[in-house]
């Protein structure tokens, strides 16, 4: 099969995959007869799917060769294609069932920290904030191997990210290495300040992965912006890890790490190894404080991570993420879809249903 590269960009973040169809409307994989296609998967319930409209229109301005999955719930899914046929980029509906959504939930726990020493830091221990980060469509990022098996890799995106130039180069980069379960964008912020009992998560990695050492000292990496070698996830079986680390999270009391996804991956990145994508490609903590446009440089991705997003009112940064918003609501925009000269076959306009089952 084919190497391709897949951007998958995640609202609120995205739900527990199970095998399923991933075709176009011809039955091929999204852009594989278009070697510098990027596929890019978002996820979105009814409360984030307005917002995806930004995103749509900063990939429609800087990375026209790209074509859409949006994943989403059944409740949402009207909306959903509501939402794409007002928009020029060539993009498609994907259905999560009920009792797909119930097997990733049963999954899922997410604490705040309060009253421990993770609350150090730019993260603190937000009671809502965790609360916001236990929607069950946050974790379809560990189940990727699952929802886009003719896939070997995927970048995966946060919906509060904004596209600001051409995606293919990245994908390029994160393919030259071959041997690590993913590729991702340091941050200087130490490893270990999401684990509420450092010595505890130490001592399971180094159990359970004989030879491995856990520095919690060491720089850590953002998940909002991640290649995924969906190859090598397979081989390794890292959905299963990810359901033990989930097991052993559930049985701690609080938890092992607060928070959402990325101290799990975090730790999936030690076991199976992470590599660093080009530091200046992206800018986050934009949802955390302000930023100047001259601070930004040749940012491809800005991250707006963090409780106060540009849409919400007292949110930092609206003047890098309104444009976008503005440009989504512009006149005479939905028909363009024009994305990849070299061929995209049975694509078109039409957005095309995928529904995962169990």
């Amino acid at each position: 099969m084919k190497a391709h590269v897949v951007l998958a960009a995640w609202a609120l973040g995205a739900a527990v995959a199970h095998p399923g169809n991933w075709s176009d409307a011809n039955g091929s994989a999204a852009g594989a007869s278009c070697p510098e296609a990027v596929d890019i998967a978002v996820a979105a319930d009814d409360a984030v799917l307005p917002v995806l409209r930004a995103l749509l229109a900063s990939i429609e301005l800087h990375s026209p060769r790209s074509f859409v999955h949006v994943v989403t719930t059944s409740a949402a899914l009207e909306h959903c294609h509501g939402v794409l046929a007002g928009s020029p980029v060539p993009a498609r509906c994907v259905e999560w069932t009920e009792d797909a959504a119930a097997a990733a939930r049963s999954q899922v726990k997410v604490v705040s920290g309060a009253n421990t020493p993770a609350c150090a830091g730019l993260e603190g221990c937000d009671g809502a904030r965790a609360q916001r980060l236990a929607n069950v469509l946050n974790f379809a990022r560990f189940h990727l191997a699952e929802l886009l098996p003719q896939l070997d890799r995927v970048i995966w995106m946060d919906c509060d990210v904004i596209v600001r130039g051409p995606l293919h180069g990245v994908a390029a980069a994160a393919s030259r290495h071959p041997g690590a379960l993913l590729s991702a964008f340091s941050e200087p912020q130490r490893f270990g300040r999401f684990y509420l009992d450092e010595g505890a998560v130490t001592r399971l990695m180094e159990t359970g992965f004989p030879g491995l050492r856990l520095d919690t000292e060491a720089e850590s990496f953002n998940d909002g912006v991640i290649s995924i070698n969906l190859q090598r996830w397979r081989e390794v079986d890292a959905t299963k890890t990810f359901a033990w680390l989930m097991s052993q999270h559930h049985a701690a009391e609080p938890g092992l790490w607060k928070y959402g996804t990325q101290p799990a991956m975090m730790l999936l990145g030690v076991a199976y190894g992470w590599e660093r994508l080009e530091g200046q490609w992206y800018h986050g903590d934009l949802g955390f404080r302000s930023a100047h446009k001259d601070d930004l440089g040749g940012a491809i991705f800005l991250h707006f991570d963090g409780e106060k997003k540009p849409w919400k009112e007292g949110g930092l940064n609206k003047e890098l993420w309104r444009p976008y918003a503005e440009h989504a609501d512009a006149p005479g925009r939905a028909g363009a879809r024009d994305a990849c000269e070299c061929g995209r076959a049975g694509q078109g306009a039409a957005a095309v249903l995928v529904r995962a089952r169990k």
